[in-house]
């Protein structure tokens, strides 16, 4: 088992089956090949399209592991008054300097 199949098949576990389905589609639309990824199938895949479908699978892993809580923050915002302006300090003509 080459270490790309191995990888794939541990971050197999951490998405859905409709992410599935869209890994397949994608891979099917980039390269014109239709995939499975069990681990028969796995193996028997090029390595040029093996590679892309596991870079796309940890960005997805990665994504969900790491997604920012938008609505949580949105709310902390609302309680606080920000300042409405920005200023900013003297900036020296750095031509000036040398």
């Amino acid at each position: 088992m080459r270490i790309e199949e191995y990888q794939i098949n541990l971050l197999l576990k951490k998405v859905s089956a409709e992410e599935e389905a869209m890994l397949k589609n994608v891979i099917h639309k980039q390269f014109g090949v239709s995939v499975g990824l069990t681990p028969k199938e796995l193996s028997e895949m090029k390595l040029e399209v093996l590679t892309p479908l596991l870079n796309m699978l940890r960005g997805l892993v990665l994504t969900k592991q790491h997604k920012p809580d938008i609505r949580g923050a949105h709310y902390s915002l609302q309680s606080k008054s920000l300042p409405r302006k920005v200023v900013f300090g003297r900036v020296d003509n750095m031509d000036s300097q040398e």
